[in-house]
């Protein structure tokens, strides 16, 4: 799975919790506050781990108003070891690591450190890394769905439905968030096999609260759905991230979701603050905003073999998926303006590779 940065601020899908009232009041003139979203992953099943922090200048609680800063130092610690963290985009810091540059044991306290520009100094509180338990199956299932478009009109598409089934701590601070991509091999007229890698939610998390629950296995779990494309041509993965989550960043996700999904008009209340766990070490009385957390993850993948979809034209229109119609245009013999990628050159689709992956069956 490709690292993203992490945007605490994207909007996050709850599933069977209710969320928390948010009971932080602030002020809506209050300018120039940072945003400091961070975490440190242990991967199970890789090599490596990594770390990503992401920081903004916030001017007003809404997201739209936000810009992201350049800082002169971002750091986690351990208390025995220190890692710098690079600059890998605009506010953006992080990278990988193995267990011998930065150890993650279980009974290690985690911080983060973060020095601005002007000299400002902040710091997260100690954090002990959450667990996670490995899930036991990821099911995909093709239900035709009835689809309404923005006209009322009524279609029938087939919907790739994915379900996730896991044991569960017994440990109640510890819930559960789950990232997703997929990946789909494209053969084109180039005569050429690419393998396109790409995030299937880009503007959610999925959350399962289990603090409530007096559960050892939650099955079934629905994830996510979407539609059957020319994506599964050729067979396509699903590839699932569990993440464990203590108590603070359940929290924290959980207020964010109730933030970010109500209605804003000029007749809300004041939208609240979010409680964070840094401080500004010199000015324990100023506001930050996000939260720094740190988790065990694992993946799990699921296959959808080939799926006949077509490619660039319809049935109505003449065309097959074994023609792989391109557009192609009749003087240069090259792809037309306005051609699908995925039918002419795959290369130039985003996040595509021409090595197949290890793990692709």
């Amino acid at each position: 799975m490709p690292k993203k940065l992490f945007l605490i601020s994207l909007l996050i899908l709850s599933l069977l919790s209710c969320v928390d009232q948010i009971d932080f009041a602030t002020n809506r003139g209050e300018v120039d506050q940072l945003v400091i979203d961070g975490r440190i992953v242990e991967l199970l099943n890789e090599p490596y781990n990594y770390a990503e922090v992401n920081i903004q200048r916030v001017f007003n609680f809404e997201s739209s108003s936000r810009s992201t800063v350049s800082v002169e130092q971002v750091e986690i610690s351990n208390g025995i070891q220190s890692l710098d963290l690079p600059q890998i985009g605009l506010g953006a810091y992080g990278g990988q690591f193995t267990d011998s540059e930065y150890d993650l044991s279980d009974d290690l306290e985690h911080k983060l450190y973060v020095k601005t520009l002007d000299g400002r100094e902040y710091a997260s509180n100690g954090l002990i890394k959450s667990l996670v338990p490995i899930p036991g199956q990821l099911n995909v299932e093709i239900v035709p769905t009835v689809v309404v478009d923005s006209l009322g009109l009524s279609t029938v598409e087939d919907q790739a439905i994915l379900k996730i089934s896991t044991p569960l701590l017994s440990n109640d601070e510890n819930s559960l968030l789950w990232e997703a991509n997929q990946t789909f091999q494209v053969s084109t007229t180039q005569i050429r096999k690419c393998y396109v890698t790409e995030d299937i939610i880009t503007n959610a998390f999925l959350l399962l609260d289990t603090r409530d629950l007096s559960l050892q296995q939650a099955d079934d779990i629905f994830l996510f759905k979407t539609p059957v494309s020319k994506k599964f041509r050729e067979g396509i993965y699903f590839t699932v991230r569990q993440f464990g989550l203590d108590a603070g960043a359940t929290t924290n996700i959980r207020n964010i979701n109730s933030l970010l999904t109500q209605t804003t008009t000029i007749f809300n209340d004041p939208l609240n603050k979010l409680q964070s766990n840094i401080i500004n070490i010199n000015d324990p009385d100023e506001d930050v905003f996000g939260y720094f957390y740190v988790s065990q993850a694992t993946d799990i993948r699921v296959k959808v073999d080939s799926v006949r979809t077509y490619c660039a034209r319809t049935a109505a229109q003449g065309g097959t998926d074994l023609e792989a119609d391109c557009n192609l245009d009749p003087r240069t013999r090259r792809p037309a303006v306005g051609a699908d990628p995925l039918c002419c050159d795959c290369r130039i689709v985003p996040g595509v590779s021409t090595v197949r992956p290890d793990w692709w069956e």
